[in-house]
This record gives structure tokens, C-alpha cells and sequence, in this order.
């Protein structure tokens, strides 16, 4: 689902020879069975590497070619070169018994002189492994921005370094923040960036804006999404499999990091987007909290317009919406973040169904017992609850985990019913897809407005 001409970022890095590494010098564009060129630069240069030998050339028109690595396929990564085509830059990992020496080479393309500096050297985390790893240019050329991430057992760390260069190439390196996983994202200047920080046990992904004096600003979170860099804005998108397109979400202006609410092509005023695959709208303060809690994997599209409903627990008026997977309710009595809270669709679509109790049911082995409801979380549905939201977005289990069979393809599958959710377990799916949610959303609304015959 890559487009071209698009810096685009995932949170999961792959070595150069392995499966490519992209780069908005060209990345990924392949010369022969054998060779990947790792960067293009502006005068048509390359860096070429051979996935069968490991060697990397640079080749510039009418001159011979220039060894820059031999080795391992598999020891080199973050190939870039600097906005001035000064500089051609890349991270080794020198040995695989002593984690802590991979080095940064800065190779200037006028001398053909490299210098070499070890992850020790440069004062960088202990362990630090290069094989994820990212780079990232300030537009002056005088300022690399380094990503490192720990080697070993998880609580995994990255952290984000300023890499300022001197004379023929000399590294002077101030750490700059520390948190679980990070990524730049785009360079501003010497000292301001965004960065792309995610936990390693959950599938969020927040986007940081660092801009000294002042502390970082997290500018949004969000569930399987991409975050893009095109025309002077940060784009945040979801993927639309039914429409095969991208969403547009929320807009950044690049230069400052405000927000560009109105400027959501095809859309409304006010920072709505509509969506084409069911042709429904969101807007107010329903789009701001879709897109911080899960978006289009955790809530699912918008089914239906705004409704006025009475509340079935307190018998009061709300307006709500209907999402696939939830029904927001509109509290404006509460202050934030409660004035949009989550109809309990898994309570109403377990009763309706089980009113007497689900058979079959057995608690999750080694799973937490919850005294609320007499029911236990455990396993793979316990990790999914915790990493999505947890009690506030999916609610108390209200049942174990027991057999049945789907209503939208006929198999049967383990679930179990939370306050606010269903969980599915799907094993023959890759995390995090291992865990889907029912669309009780869906189930909800065609039961109370039943399409006209």
C-alpha cells in the first residue's frame, strides 16, 4: 500500500538487503536479480548494493564505481545522504558477540574520505542494535538525526540522537530523548523534528513534535494507521479496504505543527471527513476521539448520522452515533475526556442472545479473575484488552471465553463478551490481527432501524 513520492513510515524496520529499505531518495528501486539501489541523489548518483555479496558501490555518471562496504548482507542499514549531496550516510553492525559496536559512517563524496564512529564512541545506548535503526537529515546537512533501539529482552528502548558534523566529518552527539520505540519522521532544522514513538506491546503509534525550549507535544495517537509527509503537512490516513483508498484523518502544517482542520479535501467544514464506503460523516468532538481511540481498526466506519436516543441504563436523551464496532454518546455535562462515552453493545447483544448465559463457557487459563463480574481475563484477549483501551473503551468482562459460531461467515470461533465489546480469536491470523471485535455496532443498529422492506 505504498505510493510513490509519499515519505511514508512504519514502525517496523528492515535491513537494506533484506527486504529493502525505502528512502526518500529513491529506496527500493532495483537495477538487476542481484543489486538494490539503497539511495538516489539530485545529480542521479547512486548507492547500489548486491543482496548476493553484500558489497555497496556508489556510481556517478562518466566515473568508476566506488567500494563504500563489503561484508555481510546482512550487517548495514539506514543508507541516506544528506539534502546537499555532501554526505553519504549508513550504520553498521560490526560484530554480532559485542552488540554494543555498530558504528555510523558519514562518507563525504568530494574527498572519498569516510570516518567511522563506533555506537561506544558516540556515547548511544548499550546494546544498541543496527538492524533497526533510522536516519533522518536536517535541511542544512549539518545535523543527523539517529535512531538506536537496545538489543535483548523486551521492555526494548530506542533513543533519539542529534548528530551534529564538523571539520572533515567529525560527530559530536548530545542525546536527546529516550522513549520505547522511536522513529524520525522529518528533519526541521538543527534541533526540531517530529518522531514516531510506539509501545512495543501495543499496535499504537503516536507522533511527537520536537521543538526546544519547550517540552515534546503529541500531536496524535492512533491504532493501525500511517502518518505521511507531503506538500508542507504531516497527514495522518487509514487504509479503506472496501474503497481501496486512503482516509485523510487529521492534517499538520509541517512548518509549526498546528493543526489544519479545515483544509480535508471532499470533506465538510470543521475537521469533518465523510467516508465513502458508507457514505456517513463524522465531525465535532465524535472525529477527534475515533481518531485517539483505535480509529478505523478499534471502531470501525461511521453507519449511521447523528441520533437522538434515549439511554436504556438512565433513561435520559443523548445524541449518539453508530460506529461497526461501538455507539459514541455525546455528554457535554461532563468535562473531557467523559464527554463522549461508549454504549455498552456488548451487554445488550449478550443478553439479547444469552439470556439465561452463554453455555459452555470456561475461565481463561492463568487468566486474572475479576471480582465486578465474576469472570477472568486471560491469554491473548487479556493482552488485546490492556493494549486497546482497556476498561474505558471495551469495559468489564461480562462473560468467559466460549465457542460460537460467526454471523458473518458461519465459523465458529472463541470469544468472549466485555461491557462494550466482543473479542474473537482468530489463530491463523498474525498479531495483531490474532484479535478481531464484533461488529456489535452493526448488529445494534439494524436491530433498532431496520432498513425499509
Amino acid at each position: 500500500m505504498h505510493r510513490p513520492q509519499l515519505l511514508r513510515v512504519s514502525t517496523l524496520l528492515v535491513l537494506f538487503l533484506g527486504l529493502g529499505l525505502a528512502t526518500p531518495y529513491g529506496g527500493r528501486a532495483q537495477t538487476n536479480d542481484s543489486e538494490r539501489v539503497l539511495v538516489t541523489l539530485s545529480d542521479g548518483s547512486q548507492v547500489v548494493g548486491n543482496v548476493t555479496t553484500g558489497q555497496v558501490d556508489y556510481r556517478a555518471a562518466g566515473q568508476p564505481a566506488v567500494v563504500l562496504w563489503t561484508g555481510a548482507p546482512e550487517t548495514t542499514s539506514s543508507w541516506s545522504a544528506s539534502p546537499d549531496g555532501r554526505w553519504i550516510s549508513w550504520i553498521v553492525l560490526v560484530t554480532r558477540d559485542n552488540p554494543t559496536q555498530e558504528s555510523l559512517t558519514l562518507w563525504e563524496r568530494a574527498s572519498h574520505q569516510a570516518t567511522t564512529r563506533t555506537s561506544d564512541q558516540l556515547g548511544f545506548l548499550p546494546a544498541w542494535d543496527a538492524g533497526d535503526a533510522a536516519t533522518a537529515w536536517s535541511p542544512s546537512s549539518q545535523r543527523l538525526l539517529v535512531m538506536g533501539v537496545t538489543t535483548g529482552d523486551p521492555p526494548y528502548q530506542s533513543q533519539l540522537y542529534g548528530v551534529g558534523l564538523t571539520g572533515a566529518g567529525a560527530v559530536v552527539v548530545p542525546a536527546s530523548a529516550t522513549r520505547d520505540l522511536l522513529m524520525p519522521l522529518a528533519v526541521l532544522g538543527d534541533d526540531r523534528f517530529y518522531y514516531l514513538h510506539t509501545a512495543p506491546a501495543a499496535s499504537w503509534e503516536q507522533l511527537w513534535f520536537h521543538a526546544p525550549p519547550g517540552p515534546d507535544q503529541e500531536l496524535t495517537a492512533c491504532a493501525p494507521c500511517d502518518i505521511v509527509v507531503q506538500g508542507g503537512q504531516i497527514i495522518q490516513e487509514v487504509w479503506d479496504f472496501t474503497s481501496s483508498q486512503y482516509q485523510i484523518i487529521h492534517r499538520w502544517d509541517l512548518a509549526t505543527g498546528a493543526p489544519v482542520p479545515d483544509a480535508l479535501p471532499g470533506t465538510g467544514a470543521g475537521g469533518s471527513v465523510t467516508f465513502p464506503a458508507t457514505g456517513q460523516t463524522l465531525r465535532g468532538l465524535f472525529l477527534p476521539y475515533w481518531t485517539d481511540h483505535g480509529g478505523l481498526a478499534q471502531q470501525g466506519y461511521p453507519i449511521s448520522p447523528l441520533l437522538t436516543e434515549v439511554s436504556p441504563l438512565d433513561g435520559q436523551a443523548y445524541t449518539v452515533q453508530y460506529f461497526e464496532r461501538a455507539v459514541f454518546e455525546l455528554h457535554p455535562e461532563n468535562a473531557a475526556p467523559y464527554n463522549v462515552l461508549l454504549s455498552q453493545l456488548g451487554t445488550f447483544r449478550y443478553h439479547a442472545l444469552y439470556p439465561h448465559g452463554a453455555s459452555g463457557q470456561h475461565p481463561a487459563p492463568g487468566g486474572t479473575y475479576i471480582p465486578q463480574t465474576g469472570h477472568t481475563l486471560g491469554g491473548v484477549f487479556a493482552a488485546y484488552w490492556q493494549s486497546h483501551g482497556g476498561l474505558a473503551q471495551q469495559g468489564y468482562p461480562i462473560s468467559d471465553e466460549f465457542r460460537e459460531v460467526s454471523p458473518l461467515d458461519g465459523q465458529p470461533y472463541t470469544v468472549q463478551y466485555f461491557e462494550r465489546a466482543m473479542f474473537e480469536w482468530h489463530p491463523a491470523n498474525a498479531p495483531p490481527y490474532n484479535v478481531l471485535l464484533g461488529q456489535l455496532g452493526t448488529f445494534r443498529y439494524r436491530q433498532l432501524y431496520p432498513p425499509a422492506p
